[in-house]
Parts: C-alpha cells; sequence; structure tokens
C-alpha cells in the first residue's frame, strides 16, 4: 500500500477497511481508534524508504481523525441532550389532560396523563392504559 499524501477522513475510512479488513456500511462512523493505529502502522510498513511519508502528512491525519472523534462526541451529546428535553416536557404533562392522535388512525382521543417513558429515543406519554408518543399530542388542557 503506497502512500502519497494526506487523504480526507473518509478515504481514510476506506483504507482502514482495507488495512484492518473490517467492514461496515456506516462509513467513516466505523472507524474506530484502533482502526485508525492499524492504519498508520500498516502506512509505515508500506511507505516508500526513499520517499517516507512526511511527518506532516500523520499530523495532518491524527488531527482529522481528532476532529472526526470531537464531532461525534458532539452529536452523542446532542442526542442525550434532545432525549432530556423530551422527557422534561412530557413530565411537564403529567396530570394533565391530553388530546392526541389514535396509533389506529381512528381520529383524536384524549385523556389524563399518568406518566412519561423514553422508548427509541423518543418519549411516550402513559395516557389510561395506551401509550402515546409525544408528537402525537395535539392539545393540552388542565385536568
Amino acid at each position: 500500500m503506497a502512500t502519497s499524501g494526506v487523504s480526507a477522513v473518509s478515504g481514510l475510512a476506506g483504507a482502514a477497511t482495507q488495512a484492518t479488513g473490517a467492514t461496515n456500511s456506516n462509513g467513516v462512523n466505523s472507524l474506530t481508534t484502533n482502526d485508525f493505529l492499524n492504519l498508520v502502522i500498516t502506512q509505515l510498513k508500506n511507505q516508500d524508504p526513499l520517499n517516507p511519508t512526511s511527518s506532516n502528512d500523520f499530523l495532518t491525519q491524527t488531527a482529522q481523525f481528532s476532529q472526526l472523534q470531537g464531532i461525534t462526541q458532539l452529536n452523542q451529546n446532542m442526542s442525550n441532550l434532545l432525549s432530556f428535553q423530551q422527557i422534561t416536557q412530557g413530565a411537564d404533562l403529567i396530570g394533565k389532560k391530553v388530546t392526541y392522535l389514535a396509533a389506529d388512525g381512528s381520529g383524536s382521543k384524549s385523556g389524563v396523563v399518568s406518566g412519561v417513558s423514553l422508548a427509541n429515543g423518543q418519549a411516550q406519554l402513559t395516557v389510561g392504559s395506551a401509550t402515546v408518543p409525544l408528537a402525537q399530542v395535539q392539545s393540552v388542557q388542565a385536568a
């Protein structure tokens, strides 16, 4: 595997897949720290001894990977914040009467919210014996 300059992070993911034998349809999201280190080791093993890869190229690749890790962590934190916000919104509805779209498409139903939970990253209200996604609430009234 000859190296010629710095490739983009998405190129690194493809090279890491070749170097590690890993296959994943997530693309860049599947590149782990171990994959990146394996890629760097593979680059070092297979570089042209008469034209070695410069240290600046490795620093650039490391910086790109660090930036990718930071963005991935930021996305995870934002997702967690969104889930917390939905739980808080649902908790504010406990004891209130809500009108919501029925899951079976039979129109609007109403009832008093008795609880809230999180399922698949989405807030779910307990209204009577029904579980209602927060997004299906149409109106809120004092009980």
